[in-house]
């Protein structure tokens, strides 16, 4: 099924290559996690580590591990990350920073094997969680989602301008610190739906529509997973918006895929719309 923004999650060969052009960062294979203990990766020894399995719940995962991850944070995460990244098309295992401020022993509570639905649009399921923010909460002030009414207003248009380099992404993951993680998989946007991960709590996100907004986020601004934890996301922007309508367009996507960014930060998507203007790092976290 094509997305509007003409991706596509299914295994088309001549929309996989078309897809390759247009995304910093792709694996055409998906490669075997190291082992806890004495692995190397790409010329990288890594430090010991732990092997996570999603919990069974009748899904299509199987009973392999699907995240490697430190036992301990690693030093020079930022610079560890990018010599990974950069052997990703080779090796087809995409590393991310663990934010293990709420705690890491818990990560693994956060994988669930849950059956996969159908493949949707990502106009759909943006909609579909805006339409829901707003129909609960029949008493959201307005302010909160202005200058948008209760109507889903739309995806908002990729940025306009060059296209960001791996160089780019690297810059923005340096500063970054705690535990690395590592799983397999085809492209950064997949990581949430490879791994099950479960995390957007009291929001029910589905892993797989969250993975799907992901890619289109990816092919709009070059925005790419490089950190997640137990309830929390972190993503390297390559293309941020530059000026406030276009943020303002992207603050609506946001709010439909995190509403707790904005109903637990500045309190409205006016207020947020302004912090992402040029923002390179977009986080998100759940409540």
């Amino acid at each position: 099924m094509k997305l509007p923004d003409g991706s596509s999650l299914d295994d088309d060969a001549a929309t996989e290559a078309t897809e390759q052009e247009q995304v910093l960062f792709r694996a055409p294979k998906r490669g075997a996690l190291p082992p806890e203990v004495g692995g190397t990766i790409a010329g990288v020894s890594l430090p010991d580590g732990k092997l996570y399995a999603p919990t069974p719940e009748g899904g299509s995962r199987g009973e392999d591990p699907v995240i490697w991850a430190s036992s301990k944070p690693v030093a020079n995460a930022g610079r560890v990350w990018s010599r990974l990244a950069a052997a990703f098309p080779e090796t087809g295992i995409w590393p991310f920073v663990i934010d293990a401020s709420y705690g890491f022993d818990g990560f693994g509570d956060y994988l669930m094997d849950l059956p996969r639905g159908r493949h949707t649009e990502v106009l759909a399921i943006l909609r579909k969680a805006w339409n829901e923010m707003v129909d609960v909460d029949e008493d959201i002030p307005p302010d909160e989602i202005a200058p948008f009414g209760k109507p889903f207003p739309g995806l908002a248009a990729p940025t306009l301008g060059e296209r960001a380099t791996i160089a780019t992404i690297e810059r923005i993951v340096s500063p970054l610190k705690g535990h690395l993680g590592l799983v397999g998989l085809n492209r950064p946007a997949d990581i949430l739906d490879t791994v099950g991960w479960m995390g957007a709590v009291n929001e029910d996100g589905d892993p797989l529509d969250m993975s799907t907004v992901l890619r289109s986020w990816e092919l709009r601004f070059d925005a790419y997973v490089v950190g997640t934890g137990t309830d929390t996301l972190m993503l390297a922007v390559g293309r941020p918006p530059r000026d406030l309508r276009s943020a303002t367009a992207i603050a609506a996507e946001h709010f439909a895929f995190c509403p707790d960014n904005i109903q637990q930060g500045v309190g409205t998507i006016r207020e947020y719309a302004e912090t992402l203007v040029g923002e390179w790092v977009w986080p998100f976290w759940w409540d």
